[in-house]
């Protein structure tokens, strides 16, 4: 569980990880952000064996209910910032959330995983408290 709460607690605080930009270096930023989010769920998604929805497409899927409820969505420099978040954790965004829009965006993730998941791979995913560690973000 400890695992979860390292990998989680930065992939949380960018929050705001799939949307859309229209500069090159905004797609770039983009592209970059999901690959190192990807790359957090992948040892996750091998060990419980999830195969039916890759940790990409968790990425660029669910993770989008996050993205698009982001108080900062939309904002021409999106992704850098976001980019910029992840590589210097003390860097001051202004992507602030309230507490009930974040919780509102974190359960449409998790019901966009259920919809994507088997019922067996939805277990597992539970069994390590996946969920619940999400929802205490």
């Amino acid at each position: 569980m400890k695992t979860f709460s390292v990998i989680l607690l930065p992939v949380i605080a960018l929050a705001s990880l799939v949307g859309c930009g229209s500069s090159s270096a905004e797609d770039e930023a983009r592209e970059w952000v999901n690959d190192y989010t990807t790359e957090l769920f992948e040892p996750i998604w091998d060990e419980l064996d999830i195969t039916s929805f890759s940790a990409r497409d968790f990425v660029t899927v669910c993770w989008r209910e996050i993205t698009v409820r982001s108080p900062r969505y939309g904002d021409s420099d999106y992704w850098q910032q976001t980019k910029a978040n992840t590589l210097n954790p003390d860097y001051e965004s202004s992507d602030i959330w309230t507490d009930e829009a974040f919780d509102e965006a974190i359960e449409a993730l998790i019901d966009c995983l259920i919809d994507n998941v088997t019922g067996a791979e939805y277990s597992r995913l539970d069994q390590i408290g996946l969920f619940e560690e999400l929802r205490n973000q």
